[in-house]
């Protein structure tokens, strides 16, 4: 079974971390944490950053997904889980048919993403 513990914990310290930015400034400063977390310091991060890429150009299923990025389902499964329960992605639909799409936080950060991935070399031709 897998323990989602960090990713909630993850979503408390986002919390408390737009708390601060709130009081004291830094416009950007919660949602660049969260990637780098989520894309820059876990070992699934080329993963979720291929994820976010595909349903920046379309909203996509799980299975569609699994297909199009060439991933296990249960994978992509799990990639969605933490990038929804994290405030990343939006769900549209029920079960089979549920569509992900980004959020519109997710969509105005575009920018800090492709600044992680140069960061981190995930950009070398994928």
């Amino acid at each position: 079974m897998t323990n989602y513990s960090g990713g909630k914990q993850a979503l408390r310290q986002t919390a408390t971390d737009a708390r601060h930015e709130h009081r004291h400034g830094g416009p950007g400063t919660q949602m660049r944490r969260l990637l780098w977390w989520l894309v820059g310091g876990t070992r699934g991060g080329k993963n979720r950053l291929r994820i976010i890429r595909a349903l920046h150009e379309r909203p996509l299923n799980t299975n569609q997904l699994s297909n199009e990025l060439d991933l296990n389902y249960k994978t992509v499964q799990h990639h969605l889980e933490m990038l929804t329960d994290n405030g990343v992605l939006t769900t549209s639909g029920e079960e089979y048919g549920k569509l992900f799409f980004l959020t519109p936080k997710m969509d105005d950060n575009l920018d800090l993403l492709d600044d992680i991935a140069e960061r981190t070399a995930f950009d070398d031709g994928d």
